[in-house]
């Protein structure tokens, strides 16, 4: 239970978060988002709000 014990982890690091990058991009360039996609930088930003908002959601043993 790793949210509960904050140590969600959700944001990629080093080369999964480039393999996950250059996913994203091809996935944009197939056009498979519907409407106005975040770029990446938005995405994984919004991804560390959710991951912060998560931990700091603890709950004690």
């Amino acid at each position: 239970m790793p949210a509960v014990s904050g140590k969600l982890n959700i944001v990629p690091e080093g080369n999964a978060l480039a393999a996950l990058a250059e996913d994203y991009a091809n996935m944009l360039a197939n056009q498979v988002m519907l409407g106005d996609a975040l770029t990446f930088e938005q995405l994984m930003q919004a991804c560390r709000e959710i991951e912060i908002q998560a931990n700091r959601a603890v709950i004690p043993p």
